[in-house]
């Protein structure tokens, strides 16, 4: 074989030095489905969301991070878009007790608001820029595309963890399969005793971080006599971690966005209170997270023989793995521990 392969180097007219060895461990069995004869595999069925939501958080300065404003996009696409290109609604949430704990604050969020509600950048006919309290923000916003809309719409983020912790009312150590993790309460009370309460028909999301790029994330289980399934896949979309996997390079959003053609540069702004020009960068960091995404997907689409979700893309082993199935190539698990493959 080494010979072999040095003649056809030759033959090509390549130096030693640009030769380079590679090694892939797989096992190339062929998937029960697939009959020697057959040389068709079935046509892949992309799953492409149809809505995206998209969001980012400022934070009060200090060691807790506490929320001080939410910037979020709403999209929905017809089908066969890019997904994250039709923007139905912008808008900031703020803190319910923002006008008690920081009026001034509040005053100028309502101003910058009011008079910049005509510049928001969505379709004609929809709402100009939005206000709400974040807890209004969570049942109307969050609960609906993030868990009811589960399997069309993504929520998208940068560092997810870090902004899901901001908006989170409870955190508790998750059990389970996501032991090690977070199980994260967004809605429910606290009783006079400080025990937390999750509200009816609304789970919690359980978080395990892998590592500083990758979390698995799912939603919670209901209680046995509601209706709803338990364990649901969440479609949170880290482009950190999806940027990652792309390049196997880890890349703050400013940097990202240039590599995938959005060319931006953060304002430089006072961070830590509000201010017109926090909550000008604010809405500029959630439209160019919304460019990355949709950058993102077109880079995606261009792998064509393989199915790539963006909630289920962890690192560049993913990908490859991917091209693996769609050779036809049986994973070790699957060959010599009897799992089925997926």
């Amino acid at each position: 074989m080494a010979r072999s392969t040095g003649d056809a180097v030759k033959r090509v007219g390549l130096e030693p030095r640009d030769q380079l060895p590679i090694s892939i461990r797989v096992f190339t069995d062929r998937e029960p489905d697939q009959e020697p004869g057959r040389t068709r595999r079935p046509r892949l069925k992309r799953s492409i969301p149809r809505e995206a939501l998209v969001f980012d958080t400022e934070t009060y300065p200090g060691p807790t991070q506490q929320l001080m404003v939410l910037a979020w996009r709403l999209y929905r696409d017809d089908a066969g878009a890019i997904p994250g290109t039709t923007c139905i609604e912008e808008g900031f949430a703020y803190p319910d007790a923002l006008a008690e704990k920081d009026p001034d604050g509040f005053a100028r969020l309502v101003r910058f608001v009011a008079e910049h509600e005509e510049r928001a950048e969505r379709l004609p006919g929809f709402p100009g820029l939005r206000l709400m309290p974040v807890s209004g923000w969570l049942q109307e916003r969050f609960f609906i595309y993030a868990y009811k809309h589960r399997d069309r719409c993504d929520i998208v983020v940068f560092n997810g963890m870090f902004d899901l912790g901001r908006i989170a009312a409870h955190w508790a150590p998750a059990r389970g399969r996501y032991r090690g993790g977070w199980s994260l309460g967004f809605w429910g009370s606290k009783d006079l005793e400080g025990t937390w309460h999750d509200a009816r028909f609304h789970p919690r999301l359980l978080a395990l971080p892998i590592d500083p790029l990758r979390t698995l994330y799912s939603w919670g289980s209901l209680a046995p006599k509601d209706v709803e399934r338990a364990d649901a896949t969440a479609r949170i979309v880290d482009l950190h971690t999806v940027v990652s996997a792309l390049t196997d390079r880890n890349l703050s959003l400013e940097s990202a966005c240039r590599l995938f053609g959005e060319d931006w540069t953060k304002a430089d702004v006072t961070y830590g209170e509000i201010s017109p020009e926090l909550l000008s960068y604010a809405l500029e960091d959630v439209r160019y997270t919304a460019g990355l995404y949709r950058a993102v997907h077109r880079e995606v689409a261009k792998h064509t023989g393989i199915l790539i979700e963006l909630h289920r893309c962890y690192s560049p082993a993913t990908i490859g793995a991917r091209y693996l199935r769609a050779m036809g190539l049986l994973p070790p698990l699957v060959k010599f521990g009897g799992r089925r493959a997926v």
